[in-house]
């Protein structure tokens, strides 16, 4: 597994295949923090924290 930061831009990478149980433990992941994002955004605001 490789993770590349590149300025802006956060890559990930396999060399082997996915199988079907990992592209769902890669969708859950990437589910959950929609979620968190969404909270964030309600938080900030509910609190009327300029951005």
């Amino acid at each position: 597994m490789r993770i590349v930061d590149m300025d802006d831009n956060l890559k990930y990478g396999k060399v082997e295949a996915l199988d079907d149980a990992e592209m769902k433990r890669i969708q859950a992941t990437i589910d959950t923090v929609i979620d968190v994002n969404k909270s964030i955004w309600a938080f900030i605001k509910l609190k009327n924290i300029q951005v």
